[in-house]
């Protein structure tokens, strides 16, 4: 598993606090100290890392039988024996404590369940338990998972914030531009008009809504653009133009043109967002001469920025090495990079070695990429990715081998979540955008 235990227990966080350690534990006092505080409560330690305590109080409709506890990047999902909170002496106070490390950032939400919602009792084949494990998983979040009403970091005003609660450590990086957006608890401000509009594409055969938004204050022309992916989430799940605003005011971004595209759903996200070469025929063809002819954006490659996370990620270098006359600029975080070969990932058990990693974007950087060619990349991944470090720092490398200097890799402590790449959409921008 993922989590580092503590050697912490509830008391331990209560004694470090004085005034908690005054008040009868549960009472109506403590829990308004409590909250008044915020949780996770916090020890340090000299080891890189901090015990932390979460709280949750029981005010379930329901009768609770299990309360469980979902960290991105600190508990194991596909483990099973998921993590569950400790009842306080038959109290409503619910506690679990773990270890977390000082850069960590992630999101994470409480699972209380009925008895009818605890994890059932596998059968069959590994790969048959792993399927049941699975849908559990997703059917039990989906009915029962809740914020941490406790936490001062809550967005609630946004989509993506009334399913998790984000937390980040002491030592977590800056992520430029959000704070106006987390100080709102997620207000969607935008300066200029969002525009939306359906695109049906003769190509694809298929529609899918497109948002575009300027952050130029100007009638400048020549104006960057930046293809981003999974447009629906940047737009309506956490909304990125406050974000896209304060940055450029503050000249960490240029004036741009910013196209987000709907992935319609996960079916379609995958087939098109997985080196599909008429996907990015179609953006070429019949989406990106309906930009042009709504703003004065550019025509340079090495302005074009082409974003994108995961899958997106993935599409969006393929983009640019197949038409860096176009796509000059890419902007991958977690790329995913082991497609289409998905067991360079996934382990069936600790000890099983991995296959060798997959080698098609490295032979192509070095075998098909012309010598002349000039992209900038930004590449990020979270340490808590596993082997998705390995995957995307080979892509880096031989970027960088091939000649590429302004390519950039870079990690941070955390999984595989929108929470961590809003940041590294920022910085990846920064980078690729800077002269």
């Amino acid at each position: 598993m993922q989590l580092n235990t503590s050697s912490a227990d509830l008391h331990s966080f209560l004694e470090h606090n004085s005034k908690l350690n005054t008040l009868s534990v549960g009472s109506q006092e403590w829990w308004d100290e409590l909250e008044n505080i915020g949780t996770p409560l916090l020890l340090p330690t000299d080891s890189g890392y901090a015990d932390a305590c979460f709280i949750w109080r029981n005010t379930a409709s329901y009768p609770v039988a299990a309360v469980y506890l979902d960290i991105h990047g600190i508990t194991d999902h596909h483990s099973f024996t998921p993590d569950k909170f400790t009842q306080y002496q038959d109290s409503d106070l619910y506690y679990f404590c773990c270890r977390l490390p000082n850069a960590w950032r992630g999101a994470y939400a409480f699972v209380p369940v009925p008895e009818d919602g605890l994890q059932p009792h596998y059968h069959g084949t590994m790969q048959e338990q792993k399927q049941q494990h699975r849908q559990w998983l997703m059917s039990t979040m989906a009915k029962y998972a809740t914020v941490d009403p406790l936490q001062k970091r809550n967005l609630p005003n946004c989509l993506w914030g009334q399913e998790y609660s984000q937390y980040a450590m002491p030592e977590a990086p800056y992520q430029p531009g959000w704070e106006r957006f987390d100080q709102t608890g997620g207000e969607a401000f935008a300066q200029a008009e969002v525009i939306e509009f359906t695109w049906q594409s003769e190509l694809m055969n298929k529609s899918r809504q497109v948002w575009c938004y300027s952050t130029s204050s100007s009638q400048a022309t020549d104006l960057p653009t930046i293809i981003m992916q999974d447009g629906d989430f940047w737009a309506k799940q956490m909304p990125v133009f406050s974000a896209l605003d304060d940055n450029t005011q503050s000249g960490y971004l240029p004036e741009a043109v910013y196209v987000m595209i709907d992935a319609i759903n996960r079916r379609h996200r995958g087939e098109d967002l997985t080196c599909n070469p008429i996907y990015w025929q179609a953006i070429q063809q019949e989406l990106i001469p309906q930009i042009e002819a709504q703003y004065q954006v550019t025509r340079n490659p090495l302005k074009t920025v082409v974003a994108g996370q995961s899958y997106g990620g993935l599409t969006s270098m393929y983009a640019a090495l197949h038409w860096p006359e176009r796509f000059g600029c890419v902007v991958s975080s977690s790329g995913s990079f082991w497609w289409p070969h998905r067991e360079q990932i996934r382990q069936q058990s600790k000890d099983e070695v991995l296959p060798t990693l997959d080698a098609k974007f490295v032979d192509f950087i070095q075998n098909e990429l012309p010598k002349e060619v000039t992209i900038k990349s930004y590449l990020d991944v979270g340490l808590r990715e596993k082997r998705m470090v390995e995957l995307n720092q080979q892509v880096a490398d031989a970027l960088l081998a091939h000649g590429q200097v302004k390519t950039l890799f870079s990690t941070y402590d955390g999984g595989h979540e929108r929470l961590c790449w809003r940041g590294g959409l920022m910085q990846g921008l920064h980078y690729v955008l800077s002269e």
